[in-house]
This record gives structure tokens, C-alpha cells and sequence, in this order.
């Protein structure tokens, strides 16, 4: 199977189940981009590429609070598309 296959079916079903509402305690590790970063990277083979890019977009995300009717940008879909281009290009963070 071809790597864009794999993190296209990878990536829609990871979305899918972390903006489902099957749990809260669980599921917002799912969402964590160092999660992301790790399991695509594990999928890919860089490791070290995954988790140095989730972790850079996890810094992003660190100070977010969605307060009052504020609904901030979602983090696993931002990880979901920057960790396979950086893994597939080589590009830093």
C-alpha cells in the first residue's frame, strides 16, 4: 500500500473517531498532536520526524482555552496534515 494511502485512511478514520464524543477522558489523547505525530510516524518509519513535528504543533495548541463560546482551531486535524508532509518532504518544523 502506498505511504499517501495509508495516512490518507490513517488520518480520516484517526478524524473521524477523535471528533466523535465516545468518551471524554480517553479521547482527548487522541487529539494530543505529540499522539498524532507518534503513531504516523511509527506507521512511516520516522518516529523522530513524528514526534519532533506533533511536538512543535503541540507547543502551538499549549496555551488554548476554549473560553466561553470561543471554538479554537482543532489540533489533531492541524497535526493530521503537517506530520505526513513533513515525514513525506524532510522539511524542519
Amino acid at each position: 500500500m502506498p505511504l499517501n494511502l495509508l495516512f490518507a485512511l490513517v488520518g480520516g478514520l484517526w478524524f473521524w473517531f477523535a471528533a466523535s464524543l465516545a468518551g471524554y477522558n480517553w479521547i482527548q489523547t487522541l487529539k494530543s498532536p505529540i499522539v498524532v505525530g507518534t503513531v504516523l510516524g511509527l506507521l512511516a518509519g520516522d518516529v523522530e520526524t513524528g514526534l519532533i513535528t506533533g511536538g512543535s504543533i503541540e507547543m502551538v495548541y499549549l496555551g488554548m482555552v476554549a473560553a466561553g463560546g470561543n471554538i479554537p482551531s482543532d489540533r489533531v486535524f492541524a497535526a493530521l496534515i503537517a506530520v505526513p508532509i513533513a515525514i513525506q518532504t524532510g522539511v524542519t518544523p
